[in-house]
């Protein structure tokens, strides 16, 4: 690629339907190969970059690209805004605030969509949307998340000024809910399930995430995820997949169900079983 070139891409989630679009600012070049920097979050937003580096389609555009994965948008935004990197993925949120800050950042496109891409996550006890009134939220400040927190508040009738926003690496918000620090978490995969797994006495535990559903089979007892690409996938496994969410509400085990379960993997905790307060086995 010769001449002027536009680069730099983001990640653009529209309030609470997300779309994915890209940032970037204008790179002169007399060389035929181009270098850029891309930034973008390690998570399954992102996978086309993810997926192009892995195959080398970057490569075969000509492109000599050097990849800065971060752990949301918010620092992709900051990348470009230093020069550390090109090209950034972000959600809509961080890219209105780039565009706010660099006039030479520009979005040239949006490559995905769909509902689904923020979830929020709450103790037990909340069961309704007015229940977060009075609570405490962890949420990436400045994030997509953010924007699209404030929308779906708003729509449901809760003030903002009732809710306590706690400002957090989506990183902390596992240990933060399994210790109460907060009643509830909003974020984008893989943050709601990072919890989910924590903190599975307190809150349903996401066993097959509604991303995973689509390429979820039954094989025998069990459900199977497959892998992403599907030329991965075996010619005999071509079947229905699950297409929704599955989670421990979804099959709940009986009392002596479980029991028994724990008693067969010698998993029952017994009288002289522990030394210094830790369970040995």
């Amino acid at each position: 690629m010769k001449g002027k070139g536009i680069l730099a891409l983001a990640i653009v989630s529209i309030l609470v339907v997300a779309g994915l679009v890209s940032a970037f600012v204008l790179w002169n070049s007399a060389e035929s190969e181009m270098e850029l920097t891309i930034t973008y979050s390690n998570k399954v937003d992102y996978e086309p970059f993810i997926v192009a580096e892995e195959l080398g389609y970057f490569e075969e555009e000509d492109l000599n690209v050097t990849t800065l994965v971060v752990s949301g948008g918010i620092q992709s935004a900051e990348a470009i805004m230093t020069g550390a990197a090109d090209v950034g993925a972000m959600g809509d949120a961080p890219a209105t605030q780039l565009l706010d800050k660099n006039t030479d950042a520009m979005i040239v496109c949006r490559y995905s969509g769909g509902e689904g891409m923020h979830r929020y996550i709450a103790q037990e006890d909340i069961l309704t949307p007015k229940d977060l009134e009075g609570k405490k939220v962890g949420i990436q400040m400045g994030s997509s998340t953010h924007g699209s927190f404030m929308q779906w508040a708003d729509a449901n009738g809760i003030s903002m000024s009732d809710v306590t926003l706690v400002p957090m690496n989506p990183a902390d918000m596992p240990s933060a809910m399994e210790t109460g620090q907060i009643d509830a978490m909003a974020g984008s995969e893989p943050w709601p399930t990072n919890v989910e797994k924590v903190c599975g006495e307190k809150v349903h535990e996401i066993l097959v995430s509604e991303e995973e559903a689509h390429r979820t089979i039954e094989r025998g007892d069990y459900y199977v995820i497959q892998p992403i690409l599907p030329e991965l996938c075996s010619t005999d496994e071509r079947k229905p997949t699950l297409g929704h969410e599955y989670s421990s509400n979804d099959n709940i085990m009986q009392p002596n169900v479980l029991r028994e379960t724990l008693e067969n993997f010698d998993l029952m905790i017994k009288e002289g079983t522990t030394v210094n307060g830790e369970l040995l086995r």
